[in-house]
């Protein structure tokens, strides 16, 4: 009973999709008469395509012919064997990345006895392979493999394989290919090598893990690169105390090592005064990784409103890489009206929550540029309210409110403020 089973697994690769968090039925991938059995399955996918591989062995340790099959328009496509006749595989994998599908077999070689490695890649929605050799004379066993794709499309491919003529003559290695050539191979570690191993990446960073034949321990290793610049700087108006400043918001940088680092962003700031010319730039404040606001309160003495201020942030990692600037943006006080307690934003306006992500309270703020019915309301990801946190008629001018969702298990969240014709809405995340 447990081998018919085991044939079965291999024999038809079953896809389900969670759908608004509910898994679909399963289909059948490989139950075309061409693609009998499917194994060492691998999926990518690019805008509007599923992609999968699989190789048509019957058992786990068998080699076999590589077929592709894509899902485009919700149908699935006629499977196409990729490698075929005498050239059979032990395993493969896809990656899509910009407007190329890539694959990274190993190949048997009957002039040697030996498996080579290869590298095959297509348009996105063609169906024409060219390709050529990563690594030749591999030894005759099951060897290893890892791919994965960085920020700046780079491919990375980690493998065990035999380095003919040196001793120790098997290691891993390293080998990147930026979409026209193939880097020099690296070796990551020339100890004999299990045949075990990781790869993952986040933004240009990546990172590898494996265990070393000659013991039971996992390694580790990353290769660690300047941080991507911030994204999304975006300034509002702060209210405190009968008073504004400048409140500066970005997006998180998503590496590992800067979301740890302590001073992590630099805030600049330059000034134009009176429409003269423009101040040198230079750093007014830093914040933590794991903080994304500024309020620049040291800008009072520029409240003159033909005065212009602009921002820019950079970032370091754990290591002191230290990325490229963002974009800048800047605030012209000719655009805020002056009142006897500072000034407010002349136009309506909601802010992104903070702390975010929250648990389990954060604070919203919003403008409102004239007097009328205000609402802010709070939706699950599925469209439903959840709370109701503002729904009364308002001055206009800027406004906080406090939002408690102790009473909501983690997720995504959206928030929405209505005002007159202004509708205006933001995402927050709950983690508990």
């Amino acid at each position: 009973m447990l081998r018919k089973t085991a044939i079965h697994i291999i024999k038809h690769i079953i896809y389900k999709l969670n759908q608004d968090f509910e898994w679909v039925d399963g289909q059948d991938v490989t139950n075309h008469q061409s693609a009998p059995y499917g194994g060492w399955p691998s999926i990518a996918l690019s805008s509007g395509r599923i992609h999968v591989s699989f190789i048509d062995q019957e058992w786990f340790n068998s080699r076999g012919n590589v077929f592709t099959r894509d899902k485009t328009e919700g149908q699935w496509q006629t499977p196409q064997a990729v490698v075929s006749g005498n050239n059979v595989a032990d395993d493969a994998k896809l990656i899509a990345s910009g407007d190329y599908l890539y694959m990274i077999h190993d190949q048997w070689n009957s002039s040697t006895s030996k498996l080579d490695l290869k590298y095959k890649y297509r348009s996105l929605n063609s169906n024409n392979w060219s390709g050529g050799d990563i690594h030749n004379g591999g030894s005759a066993g099951n060897e290893t493999f890892s791919v994965c794709k960085t920020h700046d499309g780079k491919l990375h491919l980690v493998y065990d394989f035999i380095v003919s003529g040196e001793s120790p003559n098997e290691a891993i290695y390293h080998r990147s290919y930026d979409g026209h050539n193939w880097s020099d191979t690296f070796t990551l570690d020339d100890s004999w090598f299990g045949g075990q191993n990781g790869l993952t990446s986040v933004s240009n960073d990546f990172f590898v893990l494996w265990r070393p034949g000659e013991d039971a321990y996992l390694h580790y290793r990353q290769y660690d690169t300047i941080p991507l610049a911030p994204q999304n700087l975006a300034v509002q108006i702060h209210s405190e105390g009968g008073a504004t400043y400048p409140k500066l918001t970005w997006s998180f940088n998503n590496e590992p090592d800067v979301f740890i680092k302590t001073s992590a962003y630099q805030v600049w700031r330059r000034h134009s005064i009176s429409g003269g010319s423009w101040s040198n730039w230079s750093i007014i404040g830093y914040r933590d990784g794991d903080e994304n606001q500024y309020i620049d309160y040291t800008i009072s003495g520029l409240y003159a409103e033909a005065n212009t201020a602009e921002y820019k942030l950079r970032v370091s990692d754990y290591t002191n890489h230290l990325s490229d600037y963002s974009s800048s943006v800047s605030v012209n006080f000719s655009e805020f009206n002056k009142i006897s307690s500072g000034y407010v934003l002349n136009e309506y306006g909601l802010e992104q929550n903070y702390p975010n992500p929250f648990n389990p309270t954060t604070t919203i703020s919003y403008s409102i540029k004239s007097s009328g019915l205000v609402t802010l309301k709070v939706y699950d990801i599925m469209g439903t309210e959840v709370a109701s946190l503002v729904n009364e008629n308002k001055e206009a001018g800027n406004y906080t409110v406090t939002f408690n969702a102790s009473e909501l298990p983690s997720g995504i969240y959206f928030y929405t403020v209505t005002s007159g014709n202004f509708k205006d809405t933001k995402k927050l995340i709950l983690l508990k």
